[in-house]
């Protein structure tokens, strides 16, 4: 009988000490519950958002995506991440946190960690931004990993604490995955392979009020009175940017920005032949209707940038074994449909983009399957069809590199006199003017080549300008890049037939220039969190100054050096 008492009695006890074991006391972080139901996924690109489950598709190559629109986590000390997942296939698919973006290729300078499933197991990949394999791979052997896992990567002290299902399955020391103490949302996967996100939480200890979310756009824009475009209206020119659809839908400030500051906008990509004709039978509005209701909303003008460029074709362009006659029905049939469609609401087209070759090889033209097709008049008949379309839109010719005085500038001028000459509707030369410190052309060739063009009839645009310095740039370098983009404007503004300056973008934010030019940033009017630069103030310098300028006040030669 006592045996019977003392086992009940030890049974007993066992189930008090059993209650008294505190249970995991981590919990999700203020609006950190359920990160998947941010509508920003959708603003990634190759994510569909729909029911509350992010689905992720890699297609035939590998994909890192990182969500720079949508929710950030913030942490100081002790934080976890908690993902609910499955994939279509074994290999990896895995939830990441993005200390650092990359630059070009999706390795390059990153700081990313990814977390996931491979071959059955739990993996853990991090890229220290130095080379496209991982400095640290670790693999994790543990139950139950088929259908919908929860996975769960924990930072205690200095060791990350990796978890399925509510059960550790390994640690490693932290390698540093948040080096400036934040990170962005992700995801990486294989190759056919599809990773479903079911829910994303973020969670913290109790004694840690260190951890937080952070959405929307990190911006510290100040507005000035007046606004750019208000100094442009009373000038009677027009001051704008490239835009893409994207940041228009999902970063406020973005928006917000543009709008107020200028009076004219061009679509980056929107209007190009890929991203609007991508199949024969198939057009894609939806990011040109985009910028152009945008445009429209701010009463902006619009330059459609481009109808016909050798680079940005579909494939079923590119290759493309049309006869003369096919060639000339799908391009006839692309340049009518797509001006025809914004009739009255694009204002400037950029009917051809880059047609001067860079190499003596061939003539002066580039070779292009579709202008060997079209014949020899293919530009006559390219800007013919457009202005068969909608005869109240200008239409413009566009190039890089002939800014200045010089053998391009000499055969663009060329070009275009030939077009006036034949009596074909062309109304306007686009000057690109990406530029560098040190080789940029001089103010006063520049205003020289405008002024040939105006003797033709022609309107200028500088239609895509941006002056990259290097990404470690003194305050000196600012400087001269203010001075750069004040002397250009001076020079439009020195010319009747001038009446638009247009820069590629206004926020290094989204800048092209890091990743076409490694090394190399800075290259627009305003910073990444949208803080107007030196070169904003210089704009503004410059549409304040009297009208009557002549070449004294341009400097002599001008290098535009520090």
């Amino acid at each position: 009988m006592m045996k019977k008492y003392i086992r009940y009695a030890i049974l007993g006890m066992a189930l008090i000490l059993a209650a008294c074991v505190p249970t995991d006391a981590w919990k999700p972080v203020a609006g950190g519950d359920n990160l998947t139901a941010d509508p920003s996924w959708a603003c990634t690109g190759w994510i569909g958002a729909a029911n509350g489950v992010l689905d992720i598709g890699a297609g035939n190559e590998f994909r890192a995506y990182v969500n720079t629109y949508g929710p950030r986590l913030q942490a100081e000390g002790d934080f976890g991440v908690r993902v609910t997942l499955s994939a279509d296939a074994a290999n990896l698919a895995a939830f990441s946190l993005i200390g650092k973006p990359g630059l070009g290729n999706w390795w390059n300078e990153t700081n990313k960690l990814d977390v996931g499933l491979e071959e059955g197991n739990v993996v853990v990949y991090f890229y220290d931004g130095k080379s496209f394999m991982p400095r640290v791979k670790q693999t994790f052997p543990a139950e139950g990993l088929s259908g919908q896992v929860t996975l769960e990567l924990r930072r205690v002290g200095d060791k990350l604490v990796v978890r399925a299902n509510g059960k550790e399955v390994g640690q490693l020391d932290d390698p540093g995955i948040l080096p400036e103490g934040w990170a962005y949302f992700g995801a990486s996967v294989r190759p056919n392979n599809t990773l479903h996100i079911h829910k994303l939480s973020v969670v913290a200890p109790p004694d840690n009020a260190n951890v937080a979310i952070r959405t929307g756009s990190e911006s510290a824009y100040t507005p000035t009175d007046p606004p750019l475009r208000d100094l442009a209206d009373a000038r009677g020119i027009y001051i704008g940017a490239a835009v893409e659809p994207q940041h228009l839908r999902c970063d406020p400030v973005y928006g917000e920005v543009l709008g107020r500051e200028f009076n004219i906008l061009v679509t980056e990509n929107a209007f190009k032949f890929y991203a609007i004709h991508p199949e024969a039978e198939r057009y894609t509005f939806e990011g040109a209707d985009t910028v152009v209701a945008f445009a429209e909303a701010h009463k902006m003008k619009v330059r459609g940038h481009t109808l016909l460029w050798h680079q940005s074709m579909p494939a079923w362009i590119e290759n493309a074994a049309f006869t003369p006659e096919q060639w000339e029905q799908a391009i006839h049939e692309h340049i009518s449909t797509v001006v025809g469609r914004y009739k009255g609401r694009v204002a400037y087209w950029d009917v051809l983009n880059e047609a001067i070759s860079d190499s003596a090889a061939g003539g002066p033209l580039r070779q292009t399957n579709w202008s060997t097709g079209l014949g020899p008049d293919f530009i006559d008949k390219a800007f013919t069809w457009a202005h068969e379309a909608d005869p109240e839109a200008l239409l413009f010719y566009n190039d890089y590199g002939a800014e200045g005085m010089g053998a391009k500038s000499d055969q663009v001028y060329a070009l275009v006199k030939g077009l006036v000459e034949r009596g074909i509707p062309i109304h306007g030369v686009g000057l690109q003017m990406h530029l560098t410190l040190g080789t940029a052309p001089k103010p006063e060739d520049v205003q020289r080549n405008i002024r040939r063009l105006g003797e033709l009839g022609l309107q200028v645009h500088i239609t895509e300008m941006d002056i990259r310095l290097p990404a470690n740039a003194s305050d000196d370098l600012f400087t001269a890049q203010a001075n750069m983009y004040r002397e250009y404007l001076k020079v439009c503004l020195a010319e009747t037939n001038c009446t638009a300056l247009v820069m590629w973008g206004f926020t290094d934010r989204y800048s092209w220039i890091p990743d076409a030019n490694p090394g190399f940033d800075h290259a627009l009017i305003f910073d990444k969190l949208y803080r107007p630069k030196p070169a904003y103030f210089a704009l503004r310098d410059a549409l304040t100054l009297p009208k009557s300028l002549g070449p004294e006040d341009f400097g002599a030669s001008c290098n535009c050096k520090p």
